[in-house]
């Protein structure tokens, strides 16, 4: 699991609230929209062979339909899942991507997002991807659950790999009390993914130690 938003700039919200707040005109969070998914466009860029420098042209291409088109308020939960939605939308980007050597800006007037046959292939990459946000987004809210210094015990004993009394050292704490945080912390990490999985069963999403 990649660990990189569990320093101080740990995301308040989950996936589906950050999209109600968005949708409810909350303008300050189109930058953790943007700081969320972000890495999962960069990534499927590469995927895709675009040269590393032009992804991020990519990004801000599939950015743009966001943003200024509003294609978050014009998704429907009903109708798909948000990833699905992402990767019609970001599908479009890289083919209109590989289609011109330079690309210009998303087309201002199109308002929704290209219904495109998405091949398997680029179906698994984004899914796999997405598992990662998710996995992300698991460690995001187990965060929330746990008190600051049960949680730095939790992350450095499980994700650093660092020794108990290692840690009982760093936090000026007693070793019984990582080994409790790390255990509580392993169990209710578990629960999460179980919650995220149920809400998107074919995810497939998976954690363990």
């Amino acid at each position: 699991m990649r660990t990189g938003r569990t320093d101080m700039g740990v995301y308040p919200s989950t996936h589906k609230t950050l999209l109600e707040r968005l949708q409810s005109g909350d303008d300050v969070s189109w930058r953790e929209f943007y700081d969320r998914y972000s890495s999962v466009v960069l990534r499927l860029g590469a995927a895709h062979g675009i040269p590393e420098g032009e992804c991020q042209d990519l990004l801000q291409n599939v950015m743009i339909k966001f943003f200024r088109n509003g294609l978050i308020l014009k998704y429907d939960a009903a109708r798909a899942r948000f990833r699905t939605y992402f990767n019609q939308v970001l599908f479009s980007c890289i083919t209109d991507f590989r289609r011109q050597k330079q690309q210009a800006p998303c087309d201002p007037r199109e308002e929704e997002p290209q219904q495109l046959f998405v091949p398997p292939a680029s179906e698994e990459l984004f899914a796999e991807e997405w598992r990662a946000q998710m996995l992300q987004e698991a460690l995001d809210r187990l965060r929330l659950r746990m008190k600051p210094r049960n949680f730095l015990a939790f992350h450095l004993t499980v994700f650093r790999k660092k020794k108990a009394p290692e840690v009982a050292k760093f936090l000026d704490t007693d070793v019984d009390s990582v080994y409790v945080a790390k255990s509580r912390g392993t169990a209710l990490l578990r629960q999460i993914v179980s919650e995220l999985k149920s809400e998107d069963p074919e995810l497939n999403l998976v954690w363990s130690e």
